[in-house]
């Protein structure tokens, strides 16, 4: 299996957030209704663990509870993610980690991390740190070690983003615009969520 680039993920992303999640995090970020809720459960394809989500009635608790915990006072953004996920399963009866790290990056983007099914594939193997799925801290450790590595290369990949300007839509003014988004710390950590996520699609489960 041919490997995906960074240059190919740093493209893919620069449209991904270009014509949709710059869109999103701005409805997510401070007082989202029910249909920015449901916008981002759709983009991240994550609405099918919110029971009777349609409801407005319960979309709206699942805000309330989105926007208590991404106000509180937990030491880290790990343990955000984890309160978030325990208490989406005591109103929708699934414990998803997934959700909770989608929904928090939507508000903030940087310093939290995604987890993803298929980015837990990808990061097991590249890591080669044993961990499973609920173990939240562990992914993040794995996802750190494994981005420091690669950091250098996803640096080298965005520095020809410029060069796009051409062929993308007029989202952009000016080379020194996509510099300056793609020079973000979040935008490259999301590139390598991108990576992890082409790798893991034709990888076999893995143990948990």
């Amino acid at each position: 299996m041919k490997l995906p680039t960074f240059e190919f993920c740093a493209l893919r992303y620069l449209l991904l957030w270009s014509q949709k999640e710059a869109r999103i995090h701005e409805q997510m970020k401070d007082s989202p209704e029910v249909s920015d809720l449901r916008e981002a459960l759709s983009h991240f394809g994550i609405a099918r663990n919110f029971r009777n989500i349609s409801e407005d009635k319960i979309a709206r608790t699942a805000i309330d509870t989105l926007l208590k915990v991404s106000g509180d006072n937990s030491p880290s953004a790990e343990q955000k993610v984890i309160k978030l996920a325990r208490r989406f399963e005591a109103k929708f009866n699934k414990f998803n980690l997934s959700a909770a790290s989608k929904l928090l990056w939507l508000r903030h983007r940087s310093p939290f991390l995604i987890f993803d099914d298929r980015a837990f594939r990808s990061l097991k193997r590249l890591s080669q740190e044993p961990f499973k799925k609920q173990e939240y801290l562990k992914y993040v450790s794995a996802w750190r070690s494994t981005y420091d590595q690669n950091q250098n290369a996803i640096k080298q990949a965005v520095t020809h983003l410029p060069d796009a300007l051409p062929f993308v839509r007029d989202w952009y003014q000016s080379k020194e615009e996509i510099a300056s988004l793609a020079s973000q710390d979040w935008f490259q950590e999301r590139i390598f969520d991108i990576y992890l996520w082409e790798l893991g699609g034709n990888e076999q489960p893995v143990s948990q």
